[in-house]
Formats: structure tokens, C-alpha cells, sequence
């Protein structure tokens, strides 16, 4: 028999909410809950009874049962979802219905099969694993919407004949895939974490957690931060920052996981424990404890996280059928974000229709692709208020190096909360007005640095670097050049620590001019 311990937890983005208490209808733990849409849910309790919703998560009805324990669901649509089984006896099993939860069809098992999740990656592809039953772990997948299961290729090898899998154990994000490990009293080598970055036919690899029975996993991002819970180990995490390749420990004062989960590519993040539920917003570490409604107690905690990144809505199963809805209500409702380029100005303008505790908007730009978000500024919000407002925020481009830039906003309410806006981009290529050559960037520099220089009509070009005894050192360009903004990079390998300077002439001497540089070494 397993130690059963997970949570599911499902939402979707905002950053205010309230839990209130839903009634679910069911009478056993709830180990499954999935969306299939911000208005269809589907619940699975312990007792291999199902209940769906229609109305986002605010009032569910019976959908049937599939007569053993049940520790996973996955809901392809209002009337499709799959149900996976782990029995105390007998061989776990695979159900399907097409109908809402009338009917519910075994459509695979195996003998000595107990299967801990399934997971839809989309509309006709899903996978299921199960404990070890041929000397690997039992991972099966259907391409057809849950209909017909065969075996996936490249499954591990159970490490130990006391290593399992774990209830509700995986996550999966495109085609990047995870599952944790549990075993019996005493195992030594249920400390693993697999993950396949091929889907559900890898191959599969696994990292070696800080603690044994991995039971709840969550990431936000296939190469990012990882989270792992362990189902005997309180006040301990572990940690991930690349994906789930290696995993540190951490020790926040949180009591023992059950269950974990990221809103998708943020550091946003959520934990059930025995202590409540917990809430991060640097990727797991610090936390924060969230407040319970009236009457729900840390000891009816559910057991695992579920995003629904499309809906504002939240369910959590507990205990008993214990259930909590979390309505998030979005801060700001922004209904457009966009960017012009005048000469050598990008002017945004947003535009709210509501805006809910708003403390105000900080401007963030980009540089390039590979370049990384930075603070241009900041806007004041209205507070709370129904009315719509209009921003505008203008930013000085001069000498910038790059064709493209990025722009986004990240909203601040009045508690430290944030969320940030979709980017847009712009485009810088432009017509130059007047001869010039920009401050070269960046500077100081070591060893290599970029100079842009504009041109107002086609001209030949030359520039040059000279030291401070006014010494030629190299250069950089020389011939004739289109109308238009130009770069050119300046490599200073071989040179020593030092002022320099680089000099721009137009051919015809229309233009002359130089900028200081430093080099630190």
C-alpha cells in the first residue's frame, strides 16, 4: 500500500483572490482535478468517483465512477475525459468516457499495473504512468483521444524492486516531461525526478532530489525553476534552475508538501502542506501563507495543482471531498498597448478599462533579442476605478544599437503585487536627419564595444581609433556608405586599459567628429 500524498491545483492568472468553499459532491480524497476550458472542470476522488462542471468551477454534478481508486483525470472536452486507477488489489486500468460521465469504458490495463497520472499534451495525444510491472516503469500513450493505449518506447528502469511511482506525481510543459518516484519503507533510491525532453517516448533521464518519495513537482518554464516535494521530509524543497537537470535544497518553514504548482513561465508559484496553502513570488524562495475561508483547516488539504492559463478561476480538492475555489480578480484590465516611432522617439500608449488597486505601471525596454528587460520609467495608475484611462510614456532611442527593441509593462498594485503585459516590438530602422556618431555601447568596455553613426544622404565613410597621444590605432571603416543608421564594432584586444577615441569624416569633409571611449581591462 502507498503512502498517498499529492495536491491539484488549478488557476489561472491574476493576482488578487479570495478561497471560498465549493461543494463537490464527492465523499473521498480528491487526487484529480483537471480544466478543459475556463468553464469545464473534472474531479476524481480516491474512490473512483467523478464530478464535472459547466460553469467554472461554481457548481458540479455527479459524472459517474470507475469502481476502483482513482488518483488522476485528464478532461479532453465537456462530454470526453480519462481516468486512471490504482487499486488496493487487482491490476490498475485505464477508463474512458464519451458521454459526460454515463458511461465509463475500460480501455487498457496491465497486469500489475497501478497508475499514478495522465496527462492530455493535447486533443488526441495523452500519456499515463504506472509503477514498474516488467522491470521499467509502465508508460503507455494513445494518439487518438484516449481511445486505444500502447506501450511508449525507451521506458527507465526501476532503480530498485522498492522504487514506484508516486500519485499524481508529473508535470509536463510541450514536449517536456516529468514524473517522481515513491516506494516502500526503507527505499533508498525513491529520490529521483525523470524527465524526458522528447515526450512520452524520450529517452528519459533522471536527477537525484535531496530527499526520498518525490511526490509533487512543478515548473515554470521546460529549462527554468523546478520544485519538488517529498512526502516524509517537512520544511524541505527542492529546487531546480535548469529544468529539472539537477535539483538544490531549500528549507522554507512551510511544514511537509503535498503538493506544488507555477503559473506558466513566471515565478509565481503555489504550495499545499500541512501547514496551509503557501504562495511564492521568487520561484520558491520565500513563501507566503495564503488565508483559508472559514472552517477549512490545513488538516483537509488537497493534494494536487492544476493551471488553467485561459481562466481566472482556481479549484482546490481536499480531504473528504473538501473543495476551495479561488476567483482571481485581475488588477487592471488593459485593453491596448501600443507603440509608434517618431524620429528618434517610441511613444507608447496603454489604454485600461478598469483598474483595481493599481499603484502604477513600470516601463520596461529591450534591446535586441538577446538583450534583457531594463526600467525606462515609471507611470502612476488610478487606483481603483471603472473609468477608462489612457497612458502615454515617450522614450529617447538616440544611439541605441539594435534594429529592433522591446517593450513591456509590469503593473504593480499597491501590496508589492505585479503581473506584466504581452511585449511589442519596434522597429528602429529610420532615416537619418544629420550626420552623427552615437556614444559608443557599451562603455567602459572590455574587450569589444558597438559605435552607430547615422548618415543623411550616401557619402564614403571613414572612422578611425586613436589613443590618447593621438595615435593611430586602427581602423574600423572605410568606404562608401548608404544614407541611413550604421554600426560597426570595435575589438580592443591587444590594447591596453586607456582612453580612445573614435573619429567619424565624410570623404567630401562635410562632417567630423569624435567620441571618447574607455577601455578597462
Amino acid at each position: 500500500m502507498k503512502n498517498l500524498f499529492l495536491f491539484l491545483f488549478l488557476l489561472s492568472f491574476s493576482l488578487q483572490a479570495q478561497w471560498i468553499a465549493v461543494t463537490s459532491g464527492l465523499t473521498g480524497d480528491i487526487w484529480g482535478v483537471d480544466w478543459v476550458d475556463e468553464n469545464t472542470a473534472w474531479i476524481v476522488d480516491a474512490n473512483g468517483a467523478v464530478a464535472r462542471s459547466t460553469d467554472g468551477g461554481m457548481t458540479f454534478t455527479a459524472a459517474g465512477s470507475v469502481g476502483a481508486a482513482a488518483y488522476s483525470i485528464a478532461g479532453l472536452s465537456a462530454t470526453t475525459a480519462v481516468v486512471v486507477t490504482g487499486p488496493a488489489s487487482g491490476n490498475g486500468a485505464i477508463f474512458r468516457t464519451t458521454n459526460g460521465g454515463t458511461n465509463w469504458t475500460q480501455v487498457y490495463t496491465a497486469t500489475g499495473a497501478w497508475f499514478n497520472s495522465v496527462d492530455n499534451l493535447s486533443s488526441t495525444l495523452l500519456w499515463a504512468q504506472s509503477d514498474p510491472t516488467d522491470g521499467s516503469f509502465h508508460i503507455v500513450k494513445s494518439t487518438d483521444a484516449g481511445a486505444t493505449w500502447a506501450l511508449a518506447s525507451n521506458r527507465p528502469a526501476a532503480p530498485a524492486t522498492n522504487v514506484f511511482g508516486a500519485n499524481s506525481s508529473y508535470y509536463s510543459i510541450g514536449n517536456t516531461l516529468w514524473f517522481g518516484t515513491g516506494g516502500a519503507s526503507g527505499a533508498t533510491l525513491a529520490n529521483r525526478v525523470y524527465r524526458s525532453a522528447n515526450g512520452v517516448d524520450g529517452p528519459w533521464t533522471f536527477a537525484t532530489a535531496n530527499n526520498q518519495f518525490t511526490g509533487s513537482l512543478a515548473f515554470n518554464s521546460a529549462t527554468g525553476i523546478g520544485l519538488v516535494g517529498y512526502w516524509q521530509a517537512t520544511n524541505s524543497l527542492g529546487r531546480s534552475t535548469d529544468g529539472g537537470i539537477s535539483f538544490g535544497a531549500t528549507t522554507p518553514s512551510i511544514g511537509l508538501t503535498r503538493g506544488l504548482e507555477f503559473l506558466p513561465g513566471t515565478n509565481i508559484g503555489w504550495a499545499a502542506t500541512s501547514t496551509g496553502l503557501w504562495r511564492t513570488q521568487d520561484g520558491g524562495v520565500t513563501w507566503a501563507a495564503e488565508t483559508l475561508p472559514l472552517g477549512f483547516s490545513s488538516s483537509v488539504m488537497p493534494k494536487v495543482f492544476v493551471v488553467n492559463a485561459n481562466s481566472y478561476k482556481v479549484l482546490v480538492g481536499g480531504n473528504g471531498g473538501q473543495l476551495l475555489r479561488y476567483f482571481m480578480v485581475v488588477p487592471v484590465e488593459l485593453t491596448s498597448f501600443t507603440a509608434a516611432v517618431s524620429g528618434k522617439t517610441v511613444n507608447l500608449n496603454w489604454v485600461t478599462a478598469s483598474e483595481t488597486n493599481n499603484q502604477g505601471f513600470e516601463v520596461q525596454r529591450k534591446v535586441g533579442e538577446e538583450g534583457e528587460f531594463a526600467v525606462v520609467g515609471f507611470k502612476s495608475g488610478m487606483g481603483t476605478t471603472t473609468e477608462r484611462a489612457e497612458y502615454v510614456f515617450a522614450d529617447d532611442i538616440s544611439g541605441l544599437n539594435a534594429e529592433k527593441i522591446y517593450y513591456r509593462l509590469k503593473q504593480i498594485d499597491f501590496g508589492g503585487q505585479y503581473e506584466y503585459s504581452d511585449e511589442i516590438e519596434v522597429s528602429t530602422v529610420f532615416a537619418a536627419d544629420a550626420y552623427a556618431i552615437h556614444q559608443n555601447y557599451p562603455n567602459p568596455f572590455n574587450p569589444s564595444t558597438a559605435i552607430t553613426f547615422d548618415l543623411p544622404a550616401d557619402n564614403v565613410v571613414t572612422i578611425a581609433v586613436y589613443n590618447a597621444l593621438g595615435q593611430q590605432v586602427t581602423e574600423l571603416y572605410n568606404g562608401f556608405t548608404a544614407a541611413g543608421r550604421h554600426t560597426v564594432n570595435f575589438d580592443a584586444t591587444g590594447l591596453t586599459s586607456g582612453i580612445y577615441y573614435a573619429v567619424m569624416k565624410t570623404a567630401d569633409n562635410a562632417f567630423r567628429q569624435s567620441i571618447k571611449m574607455s577601455l578597462m581591462k
